[in-house]
C-alpha cells in the first residue's frame, strides 16, 4: 500500500505547520482554560486544521495485489439431436450429464475447466445437456472458442462429439489453426446403415413466370434390399410433376439428376422430392427434401438504341445477360420498332444532331421514359440539352481521352470492390464546358492526363418522376476487358452495369396499404409481418383494423389481426409447420383500399435426422491436426494424465487499485468528530 499526493510530500510539513500555528494562535497564553484542557483543545484544533489542509492535497492510497491465474482447459460438448439417435444414446447421456460433471468437480489437475456446448449455436455456460439442437455447426464452435481464448493461457481442449456436422464449413481446417491442442472422444455408431437418401436439392431462388428452370437433386443408395427405386418430384399440392426410375446399386457413391420445371404460378412455390420405396430404410427422415422458388413476373425490359454499331453495345449486352430480371433488346436507330411502350428504360448510345429520332422514341421520352445516355465521338449539345439530363453542356467538335475518378459522395448503390475504372483505359469524351444541375449525383469525375478535374464524366439524376444517367464518353468495352484481365472475370463490370440498369428501371410508387415480410423463415421461428396504412393525404393511420387470412398447402385457412404500434402495425405468427403459405390482408375500415396479397415459405430445419452414421474420422482429424489425439470414450482419467504431463505454468499478474481518500466519507466524519470534540470540551468549560 502506498500513499500518493498531487504535490510534493513536503507539503505535508506545511499542513502540520499550518495546524500548529492555528492552534497556537487560538489557545496561546494567557488562556481562560486550565493547562490540561488548553493542551487538549490545541491538539484537537491542530489535528482538525492539519487534517483539512492535508486533504486539500488530494491524497490517495494505491493497493497492489498479486493474482495467480491457472491455465485453462476447454471442454466442447455436442448438444445436437444426432448424439442420442444411435444405439449408445443411454451411454452418451450418462457420460455427458453425469460422468463428466463428476470428473469436473473431483479432478485435482490445478487447471481451470470451462465447459461449452454447441449445436447450431454455442452455449458458453451449459448446466446440463438436453440434446435438442436441430443442427451441428462444429466449425462455428471451434472458431468462436479459439478466437475468444486466443490471448489466454489455454493448456488444451477436449471435444466430445459424434463428428456429424451439417452446418458451416469443414471443422478440420479451423482446428488446424488452433493455438492449443484438441483431444477428442468420439461417440456414436459408425456402421453403414441401409439408407436411400436425398443428399441435396438445389434450385435458383428466383424464376420468372413461363420460364423453365432446373432443380438439381443429389442422392445415394446404400445397402438397401431393393434394386429398383423411384425419384419423384411433386409440387406444393402433392401432385407428381416428374419422376426418374433408378437401378441400384449406383455406379458411384452418389448420383444426381436435374429436373426441368416450368414456372407456372406466381409467388413462393415449394417443390418436394421423394425417394421410394422406404422398406428396410434405417434412416427414413432423409428420403424427402424440398426447395422453394419465388416466381416473379416483373422482369424489366430495357431497349438499347444505338446510332451505329459499336463495341460498347456488345459489352452492355453481355453485362445485362447475367441479370435474370433484366430483358435487354438492342436496336439500331433506323430499325427501331414503332411502339416502345413495353420498355421500362432505354440506353441511348451515340445519338447526334444528324440522328433522326423516331416518333416512337420521342413519344416515350416525352412521357418520362428513364434513360442512360452515352455520348459518342460525334455529339450535339442541342439534342443532348433538350433531354434535360442533369448536365448543361456546351460541346466543341473535339474529344479528350478522359480517365475516370470516382466520387466519394455517390451513394445510390455500392459498386463491387474490384470496380476500379480509375485504373482502366480512358474514354473518348466530348471537349466542352459542363455544369451539373441541382438534384444530380456525380458518379465519376474527369481526369485529363494527370490533372483531376471537377467536371462530371458520369452523372445520375432523379427528377419529376424520371430517372436518368449520363456517361460523357464512349469506350466502356475496354473497361470490361480490363476487368476480365485483372480478375479473370468481367464480374465487376457486369455487376455495376446490372445495378445501374436496375436503378434506372425501378419505378417507385407510394401505396396507401403495404404489407412486408421475409420470403423465407426457418421452422420454429416466429413469422413477423409489418403493415402500413396511409390516408388520402398519405399520412399514417393509427386506428385501422387490419386482418390477415393465411392459407397453407392443404388449403386450410387461418385468420389473424394486426396489432397497432408506434411504427405501424405488426403481426407475429408462431408454430407454423414447414411449407408454403399464401396470405391476403385487408383493411376493414377502408373499403377503397385494395387487398394486399403475398406468400412466404417456412423451411424445414430438421438436419439432424438426415445422417445417423457417426463420423469418427473427422474427430480424429481435428485432434491430430491441432496437435492432440483421440481418446477412448469416457476415459477422463487418461485426459487428466495428459493434462498433468503438459505442465503448463500458471500466469502471475498484479492488479493495482487506487483509493482516493479525499472522495471517501470517513475522513469527513473524522474531521466532524474532531470539531465536535473541541466544541463539546469548550461547552463543558463554559467558554463557547
Amino acid at each position: 500500500m502506498e500513499l500518493h499526493l498531487l504535490n510534493s510530500p513536503l507539503w505535508i510539513l506545511l499542513c502540520l505547520a499550518l495546524g500548529a500555528a492555528y492552534a497556537f494562535a487560538l489557545y496561546r497564553q494567557p488562556s481562560p482554560f486550565s493547562p490540561p484542557v488548553r493542551r487538549t483543545l490545541m491538539l484537537l484544533r491542530f489535528l482538525s486544521v492539519g487534517f483539512l489542509a492535508f486533504f486539500l492535497l488530494r491524497p490517495s492510497l494505491t493497493y497492489t495485489a498479486k493474482i495467480t491465474d491457472p491455465p485453462i482447459v476447454l471442454i466442447l460438448l455436442d448438444d445436437s439431436q444426432s448424439m442420442v439417435q444411435g444405439a449408445d444414446s443411454t451411454q452418451v447421456k450418462a457420460l455427458l450429464n453425469k460422468a463428466f460433471p463428476e470428473w469436473k468437480t473431483q479432478t485435482k489437475t490445478g487447471y481451470r475447466i470451462l465447459p461449452f456446448a454447441f449445436s447450431d449455436l454455442v452455449n458458453p455456460s451449459p448446466e446440463s445437456l438436453n440434446f435438442a439442437g436441430k443442427g451441428s455447426n462444429l466449425n462455428l464452435a471451434l472458431e468462436q472458442i479459439q478466437t475468444q481464448f486466443a490471448n489466454q493461457r489455454v493448456a488444451a481442449g477436449l471435444l466430445i462429439s459424434d463428428g456429424i456436422f451439417n452446418q458451416g464449413s469443414n471443422p478440420v481446417f479451423s482446428a488446424a489453426k488452433s493455438p492449443f491442442p484438441w483431444f477428442a472422444m468420439a461417440t456414436g455408431d459408425t456402421t453403414t446403415l441401409a439408407d436411400a437418401a436425398i443428399l441435396e436439392m438445389q434450385a435458383n431462388p428466383i424464376a420468372f413466370l413461363g420460364n423453365r428452370f432446373p432443380i438439381r437433386i443429389r442422392f445415394s443408395i446404400e445397402r438397401m434390399p431393393q434394386s429398383a427405386f423411384k425419384l419423384i418430384l411433386r409440387n406444393r399440392k402433392g401432385q407428381e410433376l416428374q419422376s426418374l426410375n433408378i437401378a441400384a446399386p449406383l455406379p458411384r457413391q452418389s448420383s444426381e439428376h436435374v429436373f426441368l420445371v416450368e414456372a407456372a404460378a406466381l409467388g413462393m412455390q415449394t417443390f418436394k422430392a421423394e425417394l421410394l420405396p422406404l422398406t428396410g430404410d434405417k434412416v427414413p427422415a432423409n428420403n424427402q427434401a424440398s426447395v422453394s422458388v419465388e416466381v416473379l413476373d416483373d422482369r424489366k425490359n430495357i431497349a438499347l438504341i444505338a446510332a451505329a454499331p459499336h463495341p460498347d453495345i456488345s459489352a452492355i449486352v453481355q453485362a445485362a445477360a447475367g441479370s435474370e430480371d433484366l430483358q435487354l433488346s438492342s436496336y439500331l436507330l433506323r430499325d427501331l420498332p414503332g411502339n416502345l411502350t413495353e420498355f421500362d428504360a432505354a440506353i441511348l448510345h451515340g445519338l447526334t444532331a444528324q440522328s433522326s429520332v423516331p416518333p416512337s422514341l420521342k413519344t416515350e421520352l416525352d412521357k418520362g421514359l428513364a434513360y442512360w445516355w452515352i455520348s459518342g465521338s460525334e455529339h450535339s449539345s442541342s439534342l443532348f440539352n433538350a433531354l434535360n439530363p442533369g448536365i448543361n453542356c456546351g460541346f466543341s467538335a473535339n474529344n479528350d481521352l478522359t480517365f475516370a475518378v470516382p466520387s466519394s459522395a455517390f451513394t445510390l448503390f455500392q459498386t463491387p470492390p474490384d470496380w476500379t475504372p480509375s485504373q482502366w483505359p480512358p474514354l473518348l469524351s466530348p471537349f466542352g464546358t459542363y455544369q451539373v444541375q441541382p438534384g444530380s449525383t456525380v458518379f465519376q469525375f474527369k481526369k485529363i492526363g494527370a490533372v483531376a478535374t471537377q467536371q462530371p464524366l458520369w452523372v445520375f439524376r432523379e427528377a419529376n418522376g424520371r430517372r436518368s444517367s449520363v456517361l460523357m464518353g464512349e469506350g466502356i468495352w475496354k473497361w470490361r476487358m480490363s476487368a476480365f484481365k485483372e480478375s479473370n472475370s468481367p464480374r465487376a463490370f457486369d455487376e455495376t452495369i446490372g445495378m445501374l440498369l436496375q436503378w434506372l428501371s425501378l419505378k417507385e410508387e407510394r401505396k396507401r396499404f403495404m404489407v412486408k415480410t421475409r420470403k423465407r423463415h426457418a421452422e420454429g421461428s416466429n413469422v413477423l409481418l409489418q403493415a402500413e396504412v396511409l390516408d388520402a393525404a398519405l399520412q399514417p393511420m393509427r386506428e385501422a383494423k387490419i386482418t390477415l387470412n393465411l392459407t397453407n398447402e392443404q388449403g386450410q385457412r387461418f385468420s389473424y389481426p394486426f396489432q397497432p404500434g408506434n411504427a405501424g402495425y405488426t403481426l407475429q405468427i408462431s408454430g407454423l409447420k414447414s411449407g408454403s403459405y399464401d396470405y391476403e390482408t385487408k383493411v376493414e375500415s377502408q373499403a377503397d383500399l385494395p387487398l394486399e396479397r403475398g406468400s412466404f415459405v417456412v423451411e424445414k430445419t430438421a438436419l439432424e435426422g438426415l445422417q445417423r452414421q457417426a463420423n469418427h474420422q473427422t474427430i480424429k482429424d481435428i485432434a491430430l491436426g491441432s496437435g492432440g489425439r483421440a481418446l477412448p470414450i469416457g476415459d477422463f482419467q487418461a485426459f487428466e494424465s495428459i493434462l498433468k504431463d503438459l505442465e503448463v505454468p500458471s500466469i502471475a499478474r498484479s492488479i493495482t487499485d487506487q483509493f482516493p481518500l479525499w472522495e471517501s466519507l470517513w475522513p469527513l466524519l473524522l474531521l466532524i468528530l474532531l470539531l465536535i470534540g473541541e466544541w463539546a470540551l469548550r461547552k463543558f468549560q463554559g467558554r463557547i
